[in-house]
């Protein structure tokens, strides 16, 4: 079942938006982030036209999204229906994220350094 797979992604604790690709079509969706304790944070991310889900993490509240805490898991929504992520050519149902320490610099050397963009490699 496709709908179950988890996609595991390291990102470093200091930056401004986290970029990550999908079939979704373009629009408003709801992210949830659910922390180590269960707590669930819930904002608002837009898909780009190309399908990018694009996050910006100055919605969540300070320290939620640094090396201290732990993985997170991250489901979005669009009228309250969980979203199958078809990132890569690989259906994923969950996104955990794990962030790291990090000067934020040679993230990519295409952009301002303070985006995170998740790489089909």
């Amino acid at each position: 079942m496709a709908c179950c797979l988890i996609k595991n992604v390291e990102i470093p604790e200091c930056v401004s938006t986290i970029v990550i690709p999908t079939s979704l079509t373009n629009g408003t969706y709801q992210v949830t982030l659910t922390d180590r304790f269960n707590k669930k944070y819930n904002v608002d991310a837009e898909v780009d036209e190309d399908g990018f889900l694009i996050i910006d993490t100055s919605m969540f509240p300070v320290g939620v999204l640094t090396r201290y805490s732990g993985v997170s898991m991250l489901e979005v929504f669009s009228d309250c229906t969980r979203q199958v992520l078809n990132i890569c050519d690989t259906e994923y149902g969950y996104i955990t994220l794990t962030f790291y320490n990090s000067d934020n610099t040679g993230l990519n050397p295409y952009s301002d350094n303070s985006t995170f963009t998740l790489c089909c490699n």
